[in-house]
């Protein structure tokens, strides 16, 4: 049989669509699975784990649940996804990450005093007179990373607040602030877009990943291989042998197109490839412990940390998750090189890297672990790191431009994922946007859960 070109392939219409193959339950694929699933269309998920949502995937830790992937709603007031919460009865816990990160007490690693006032002054000072640096940023040249954009805006300031300062600032992308570009940030921190109102879902992301798994059709521990059309159909090739359909839509991470991890027959486009190679794909680690008293508590209240450090600190945020669920229990975020440095170690050495910390916080109170848990996403095959961001040195045009290529069909194949939605990619949103994109573009009308 003759294969197609993405010219070749009639735009998918509700009566073309026979069986569709999802790839991936994760979030974009589990929602385009139950949308379409809802209107009677035959669908049938892979997935290569041993359990579904992909890169959302809460746990239990001393009985608090735990998001190990993505956590936030990152626009509380705005989420595509609100109306999904709701109609499960998913309460939405306030936590802005610039309240988190103003209010976070600070712990200067350059002169180990905590909780260090004098720091946090310096610190939230920093964040304030670069945000209103506003006329003096966009003078500078394009092309910057973010580490150089504060050496430029803030001179005066000392160098380890700068330094992490950088660090929270590069926390979003999974990165470091000398590895991330400065010129979207610009747009976004001076663009004069509206703030968010992030949250979180209490009890985690398992309540939305199982309800919109519930009754659909998948096989867990089956890694797709290759994925073939031609003009009759398409057949997904698996470790668990072949899947036929009509269509297949494609929501594995960008780290797993990166890697080349599944051939396409026909091969992807020039388009989609080029897309691939310049996207970045960055990296955060999550370490978990549950303790016997919260040390790092100020005057017994809940108290998120930030790190002062020379040279940017390893955790540039630690949450205390008893602000919500009232349990003395913390996470810590590596990004970047420390977090894939961290991803490498075994788990009990990335356990106790960041006890290590918590211990420093108060010397004098040792706390004692009552269980932990680790992540090791830059190293998962089925991830190869975090999120999708923009590549130090390519346009902020150009990555539009490259999300929207990843958009594209490929003939009978359609993609989702964070990394195809331009409304923002790296969240939960996007993916949950992306994965209702591609089921209302298979059914040719607008598709909406619940």
């Amino acid at each position: 049989m003759a294969r197609p070109t993405v010219g070749d392939m009639p735009s998918p219409g509700r009566e073309a669509v026979r069986r569709v193959v999802v790839v991936g339950a994760g979030i974009s694929g589990l929602t385009a699975a139950r949308a379409l699933h809802d209107v009677g269309v035959d669908v049938v998920v892979v997935e290569g784990r041993d359990r579904v949502g992909g890169r959302t995937h809460t746990v239990d830790v001393a009985g608090v649940p735990v998001d190990l992937g993505g956590s936030w709603i990152h626009d509380g007031a705005g989420s595509p996804m609100l109306p999904y919460l709701d109609s499960l009865q998913i309460e939405r816990m306030p936590a802005g990450n610039a309240t988190i990160a103003f209010n976070a007490a600070v712990f200067d690693r350059t002169d180990g005093g905590y909780p260090d006032v004098e720091a946090r002054n310096a610190l939230t000072g920093a964040m304030a007179a670069f945000a209103l640096a506003g006329q003096q940023v966009e003078q500078l040249p394009a092309g910057l990373d973010v580490a150089e954009a504060l050496d430029t805006v803030l001179p005066d300031i000392d160098p380890s607040i700068r330094r992490s300062l950088g660090a929270l600032l590069a926390m979003n992308e999974g990165k470091d602030d000398d590895a991330m570009s400065f010129d979207l940030l610009r747009s976004h921190l001076f663009g004069g877009g509206a703030l968010h109102e992030d949250a979180m879902p209490r009890g985690g992301y398992r309540g939305v990943v199982d309800a919109l798994a519930d009754g659909l059709p998948i096989r867990l521990e089956t890694t797709v291989e290759r994925i073939v059309q031609d003009d009759d159909g398409v057949t997904v090739h698996t470790s668990a042998g072949p899947f036929e359909g009509s269509h297949a839509v494609v929501t594995v991470p960008l780290g797993v197109l990166k890697a080349a991890a599944i051939e396409f027959d026909p091969p992807l486009p020039a388009g989609h490839l080029s897309a691939i190679r310049r996207m970045g794909f960055g990296v955060l680690e999550k370490v978990v412990i549950a303790y016997d008293r919260a040390v790092w508590q100020v005057d017994g209240a809940p108290t998120h940390v930030t790190i002062v450090d020379f040279g940017g600190p390893r955790w540039p945020m630690i949450l205390d998750l008893s602000a919500w669920y009232g349990a003395p229990v913390v996470v810590g975020f590596a990004t970047g090189a420390r977090g894939r440095a961290l991803a490498g170690l075994v788990e009990a050495d990335r356990v106790a890297a960041l006890h290590e910390t918590i211990c420093a916080l108060s010397p004098d109170a040792t706390p004692t672990p009552t269980a932990t848990v680790a992540t090791s996403w830059a190293t998962d095959p089925f991830v190869r790191g975090c999120y999708a961001n923009i590549e130090l040195g390519t346009d902020p045009e150009q990555h539009v431009a490259d999300i929207q290529a990843l958009q594209q069909p490929h003939g009978r194949v359609l993609f989702g994922g964070e990394h195809t939605c331009e409304l923002g990619t790296s969240t939960v949103d996007s993916a949950w946007h992306s994965g209702l994109r591609e089921a209302s573009r298979l059914l040719g009308e607008p598709v909406t859960l619940p």
